[in-house]
């Protein structure tokens, strides 16, 4: 599992690792969308009311865009984490938006706001690892303890 990652990082890098990560996470999304479209129970999100190829289109493209842009290699994966703010920005829109309804007395579904602070963590997420440096390097792995008893 080591050489895995080793190989993994020295190919694609923290950046490219987490991105993968994500392009993981949100094809699942889109596939969630397809396998059960009406999954909103009720509630009043705004982008649950796009049909469902725009829905898929907002999850795989991004998601498709990430993996491409992560397996390009380290120092050139900037496209990756442009495309997969979209979806995120606009989820969280949408339960903002669900939120202000909610508030207008226009919907029943007072919880908005926990959706919005997810996709607003995703999206701070996000930034945050576009913002990083790529190391030379990898960090070296601490060596196996032989023998020694575990603190």
């Amino acid at each position: 599992m080591r050489q895995v990652y080793q190989r993994a990082r020295a190919r694609l890098g923290r950046r490219g690792l987490v991105l993968v990560v994500f392009s993981l996470v949100f094809a699942v999304t889109g596939l969630g969308a397809l396998l059960e479209p009406a999954q909103d129970g009720g509630r009043f999100i705004l982008y649950m009311y796009l049909p469902i190829p725009f829905r898929l289109i907002l999850w795989f493209v991004p998601a498709a865009v990430g993996l491409w842009a992560a397996l390009r290699g380290t120092g050139r994966d900037a496209p990756g984490f442009a495309a997969l703010v979209v979806p995120a920005s606009i989820v969280a829109f949408s339960y903002a938006w669900s939120q202000v309804c909610y508030f207008l007395g226009v919907t029943d579904y007072a919880f908005g706001w926990t959706g919005l602070a997810r996709w607003l963590l995703i999206f701070a997420l996000l930034l945050i690892v576009s913002g990083w440096k790529e190391s030379t390097d990898p960090p070296p792995l601490p060596a196996p303890a032989e023998g020694r008893p575990r603190a």
